[in-house]
């Protein structure tokens, strides 16, 4: 969809100035709604870093798994 780039930056903004459990927020909203290849694997991982930067490793590996799994 057309919000998805700026959720992305927006997660991408929100992850560099600390505020995770935000950037985590966005990246998931834009996960839901990117319909393009390139944006589905730019959410993922900004969702893998965010859940390893808030200690969810476990959750962080689902969406490496899935970039891994779609390359």
């Amino acid at each position: 969809s057309d919000f998805a780039p700026g959720l992305l930056a927006r997660a991408r903004q929100l992850l560099r100035g600390g505020q995770v459990r935000m950037a985590a927020s966005r990246a998931a909203e834009a996960l839901k709604c990117a319909d393009d290849p390139a944006l589905l694997e730019q959410a993922h991982a900004l969702l893998a870093k965010a859940y390893m930067a808030e200690g969810r490793a476990r959750e962080a590996q689902v969406h490496a798994d899935w970039i891994s799994s779609h390359r």
